[in-house]
Formats: structure tokens, sequence, C-alpha cells
């Protein structure tokens, strides 16, 4: 199992982009794009990101930036804990 800590915890307004692989995509301010590994269930269960609904829909994404110290190689991996849901395409 991963060792993860967790190094910051942010709230941001972006617009999801795409769903791809397990991994979910949201631009942020200046055109900046993070990729999602991890996702909190219970967003997953008010918000179906893996279809075609939400995308270009802006939210206010609550998310934390782990540091997995599990290797030699420390990366950052980031988590959603929470989104609200601002307006669609």
């Amino acid at each position: 199992m991963a060792d993860y800590n967790i190094f910051q915890t942010k709230i941001e307004e972006g617009i999801f982009v795409k769903y791809h692989d397990g991994y979910y995509t949201f631009k942020f301010e200046f055109d900046e794009l993070i990729v999602f590994e991890q996702i909190n269930k219970t967003v997953l269960e008010e918000f179906d990101l893996r279809g075609n609904r939400y995308i270009e829909s802006k939210f206010n994404v609550t998310y934390e930036e782990l540091l997995d110290e599990s290797d030699d190689d420390d990366f950052i991996i980031f988590r959603i804990r929470k989104l609200e849901l601002l307006g669609s395409k």
C-alpha cells in the first residue's frame, strides 16, 4: 500500500475536460491542466464523470496534493475530495 502524506489542500474553480482510463482532467486558471489520479467515491456517486454529461461544466474543485513516499522517487498525486457544480456548457 502506498504511503501518502497530504502536502496541500486547495479549492479552485475548474472546468471538467475529460475522463480517460481512470484519470480525470480539469482545466484551471491560466489554462493549467491537472490530471487527477484519485477521486472520492461520494463524488462519483453524485457526478458521473465517466460519461459526457459534465464535459465543459464548471466546478468548485476541492482537492489534495499528496506526496507519495512509497519508494525512492517522491512524486505528487492529485485526489479530488469534493465537487460543487457551478455551471454547465
